[in-house]
């Protein structure tokens, strides 16, 4: 790259990129970039699979549903807001909390709020919080913040461990104690939402998303709702409510 071309590339990536005139978008009625293959709304292979529980077939087209259990029936649960988890940019899974580089990086997974919701609950940055759904209880530490669409709560699911070091256990008659925290002082530095430390902790920090995600009432305890079609565990299905300690 030539010096005289530097400030031209700063100027693009100062506005994310380097975009068309909005007036070239469209062709008449129709978008200019639009797809030119082959649509499918109707899926034969979805259309020859059977309910493992109903024994009915599923659908090959489109569908949109509320959440319901294995059996059927539809799950509504009279809480406010609506709580999401995500994977953790550092910590990308439940194994990677017995790295300690990994641990200096974020001592726990705050659960995040927007503002509005905080505010309304009389709720501040910091604050400890009861996280309740229909199917559990946690507590955690509340971080406010624009990132996240009022209306819901969310936090990353890869802490609240109890074991990979987290809490003592007897192996042969030996207490093997837990992991503890290194470099740590008299004073706190920790302020959520911000990585200012570089201390880790212990294993076991933060809360355990599945304590709260909702169950399958029809399956019972230890069991999630799930995509009746995939399988997947339904992650987004789960409603609480937040409340401050």
């Amino acid at each position: 790259m030539k010096p005289e071309e530097w400030p031209k590339v700063v100027y693009v990536l100062n506005r994310g990129g380097r975009f068309a005139p909005p007036d070239t978008a469209y062709e008449g009625e129709w978008l200019r970039m639009r797809y030119g293959g082959q649509v499918n709304l109707y899926d034969e292979v979805a259309a020859r699979q059977k309910s493992s529980y109903t024994g009915k077939y599923f659908d090959g087209t489109p569908m949109l549903w509320t959440a319901v259990d294995y059996a059927g029936n539809e799950i509504q649960d009279p809480l406010p807001l609506q709580f999401i988890n995500w994977k953790s940019s550092h910590l990308s899974n439940h194994r990677t909390i017995g790295n300690a580089w990994l641990r200096e990086i974020r001592e726990e997974n705050p659960v995040w709020m927007h503002p509005k919701d905080a505010a309304a609950r009389g709720i501040r940055n910091g604050d400890r919080v009861r996280v309740r759904s229909a199917s559990g209880t946690v507590e955690a530490t509340a971080y406010i913040t624009e990132g996240i669409r009022p209306g819901v709560v969310g936090a990353e699911f890869s802490y609240g461990h109890e074991t990979y070091g987290a809490k003592a256990v007897v192996i042969d008659g030996v207490l093997i104690p837990p992991v503890s925290a290194y470099g740590h002082t008299g004073y706190q530095f920790r302020q959520t939402g911000t990585e200012p430390t570089g201390l880790a902790p212990g294993r076991g920090t933060g809360f355990r998303v599945n304590d709260v995600i909702r169950q399958d009432d029809h399956l019972g305890p230890g069991s999630s709702l799930v995509d009746v079609l995939t399988n997947g565990s339904a992650q987004y299905d789960t409603w609480v409510e937040v409340e401050k300690l």
